[in-house]
């Protein structure tokens, strides 16, 4: 995972489908227009021991999702700005976008084929998320360019029971200055990183609830043109309990190859997705994965990531979320190890059919330790709040 906010996003698979994501089942036909408003405050803008420095900032956003279905083939064009205005920082105004386009061909009634892509802007604040690593003094914000290209093969129409996905791809994130941050020059590279990656996914359903899963992965990747190879495989299950309860585990080991230097390890993906009655639904899950860093003095990290996730249906309109996280970053040689802590809580209001009100509230800890062995360094904590309303045209 290239981009990483904060500890982890919030799961589509639990908290419900975005437009991008639901429209991967390629099932109907899409065409949805979305406006959205909002707010945000925060006490501790750039994420420092020093809470002082606080920030307010207006959010405009457009979304525009389209699919459509052909005799054969389907195409599908997501699309989305999104456009900051800070009450008192007015050099960090800037404008996101995301633009990811992709074409599936129904070749055989068990085999598709898909070309993706994902070309995408984002601004980054310094000390926060892939920008946790950035001098404020120096660098108040950045932006992230990523482009990626992959082609994916899926055989098998019913995943439940056998199926296999192979992904080629390529990936090439660019974390840069721009003008307004700071009085650096315009576009001058800060971090780059570049991925070309082969995948292969295996499931295969031994019984009426239970199935089997195998991963591969192979990786070439760069920072800053200092080579990383990554190779994994793993193997776990999926079982399910009476339609209410799926637990997948998937892990195995990894090895990396830096500098000539080679990092062997294991790693693992846990999903435990759980109905617990009709108003509530649990997930609890964890992650290890060796990821290439945004950290200049240093090539990878080891991010290892626990979360709770409980969602209750309040009514038909009323959705409460809350939400615990943990995540901690090992960087190369036990150089530094960055723990992180995450609460959020949310509340999503669909007033009618086209308007939906989104509320949360957030508290996020982190500390450094230079050495395994050494005291933590002073923590650093920040409050965020954060509302939108959206009309879906």
């Amino acid at each position: 995972m290239m981009f990483r906010p904060y500890i982890f996003a919030l799961s589509t698979l639990f908290l419900g489908m975005s437009s991008a994501s639901a429209a991967t089942d390629w099932t109907k036909a899409q065409n949805e227009f979305r406006t959205a408003i909002g707010v945000n405050q925060t006490n501790n803008f750039y994420n420092t021991v020093d809470t002082s420095e606080s920030a307010q900032h207006l959010q405009l956003g457009l979304q525009y999702d389209w699919l459509s279905l052909y005799e054969g083939f389907g195409l599908y064009l997501p699309a989305k700005i999104t456009s900051r205005r800070y009450r008192e920082q007015s050099g960090l105004n800037d404008q996101d976008y995301l633009i990811a386009p992709e074409l599936k061909l129904f070749m055989a009634e068990a085999a598709d084929l898909t070309f993706e892509s994902r070309f995408q802007r984002h601004q980054l604040i310094a000390g926060i998320g892939s920008a946790e690593f950035l001098d404020p003094v120096t660098q108040a914000a950045a932006r992230n360019q990523q482009k990626r290209i992959a082609l994916a093969l899926q055989l098998g129409r019913q995943p439940d029971r056998q199926n296999l996905a192979l992904r080629l791809g390529t990936e090439r994130n660019r974390l840069q200055s721009h003008a307004n941050a700071s009085a650096v020059q315009d576009n001058q590279l800060i971090n780059q990183l570049d991925s070309d990656f082969l995948q292969l996914d295996y499931g295969h359903r031994i019984s009426e609830n239970t199935s089997i899963l195998a991963n591969a992965e192979l990786r070439q990747e760069q920072q800053l043109q200092v080579d990383s190879d990554l190779q994994q495989v793993g193997a776990g299950f999926m079982q399910q309990w009476s339609g209410s309860q799926q637990l997948r585990v998937l892990g195995g080991y990894f090895q990396r190859d830096s500098l000539g230097v080679k990092n062997s390890g294991s790693f693992w993906q846990v999903e435990n997705l759980w109905q617990l009655s009709d108003a509530w639904k649990l997930l609890l899950s964890s992650h290890r994965l060796s990821v290439l860093s945004y950290a200049t003095n240093s090539v990878t990290q080891l991010d290892t990531t626990y979360q709770a996730q409980l969602n209750y249906l309040f009514s038909s309109s009323h959705q409460l979320k809350f939400a615990l996280g943990r995540r901690s970053s090992r960087l190369d040689a036990q150089l530094l190890q960055r723990k992180r802590q995450e609460f959020t809580f949310g509340w999503d209001w669909q007033l009618n059919q086209h308007w939906q009100s989104q509320f949360s509230l957030a508290h996020f800890r982190q500390q450094d330790n230079a050495d395994a062995n050494t005291n933590n360094d002073a923590e650093r904590n920040r409050n965020e709040i954060f509302w939108q309303l959206s009309w879906l045209w």
